[in-house]
């Protein structure tokens, strides 16, 4: 069945992650030893006659960060969630990159403090040793927490560095991730 209906993104919520000896750890936002020479939410601008304005969310090679995204299922929603994600690397480094998407569903009447993400749903993509080249990235979101129309739904996207699958040694610039679903027309 074809994918009917998308829209597009924009994170609500961002945690990072740092690794030390003793296991993954989480680290606030405002700590300078995480962000010193890290932008989260980039833009650049490029020199006359170059590439245009781009904005982006950097998930860099060294720690795992996961943006969070906050939407109402449409009313028209049916079945097959998928997200599309559209992404550059920054250095000219080949191999695999590795991305987790859990969701959250919560109904009309349900519990929003009981409510639990369902089980991650990862994909890996083959990057090539090109800076700067885009990629595209579709997975179907199996394990979608029982989704419905009309449903708050959280998605925790997660770039996972540190997993044995994830083996690009470059950081990741996020440019945009749509939601993708059939609709009740199609």
């Amino acid at each position: 069945m074809a994918i009917t209906d998308a829209f597009s993104l924009k994170p609500h919520l961002v945690a990072n992650f740092l690794y030390d000896t003793e296991g993954l750890y989480e680290q606030d936002l405002d700590d300078h030893r995480v962000m010193a020479g890290e932008h989260l939410l980039g833009r650049e601008m490029e020199e006359e006659g170059a590439a245009p304005y781009r904005e982006f969310w950097r998930f860099p090679k060294d720690f795992q960060r996961t943006l969070i995204f906050q939407f109402t299922a449409p009313d028209d929603y049916l079945d097959t969630p998928t997200l599309r994600i559209i992404y550059d690397t920054l250095d000219e480094e080949a191999g695999d990159i590795r991305v987790t998407a859990e969701v959250l569903a919560n109904s009309d009447g349900e519990d929003m403090e009981a409510a639990e993400y369902d089980t991650a749903n990862a994909a890996t993509d083959t990057v090539e040793a090109t800076a700067g080249e885009t990629n595209l990235l579709e997975f179907a979101l199996t394990n979608a927490d029982s989704m419905a129309a009309k449903d708050i739904v959280l998605i925790r996207l997660t770039r996972t560095p540190a997993h044995a699958e994830d083996t690009l040694d470059a950081d990741m610039r996020l440019f945009e991730i749509d939601f993708c679903y059939n609709d009740t027309q199609g």
